[in-house]
């Protein structure tokens, strides 16, 4: 029987997702963890003010804000996106 688990890899899996629950469960509260959480709201906020600037320009027809305000936002997305850690 055992061997037929092994074979099967349902051993393999137990243990990884046991691991896994555990290694959750130490990263929770730790350090890094609360400032991916509040990394997570400032991009998320940031991007929320800056389409509603966007979008606000678009119906001024103030196209210098528009592509400032959308520069700006794609600087926000190049950050979050490959150096936020």
């Amino acid at each position: 029987m055992v061997q037929f688990l092994i074979k099967e890899g349902h051993i393999d899996k137990k243990v990884d997702s046991i691991l896994d629950a555990f290694r959750d469960e130490l990263e929770k509260d730790s350090p890094k963890s609360i400032k991916r959480k509040r990394n997570k709201f400032v991009y998320a906020s940031l991007s929320i003010l800056l389409t509603i600037l966007i979008a606000y320009g678009v119906n001024e027809e103030y196209w210098v804000v528009v592509a400032i305000v959308a520069l700006i936002n794609i600087v926000i997305h190049a950050f979050f996106t490959f150096w936020s850690e």
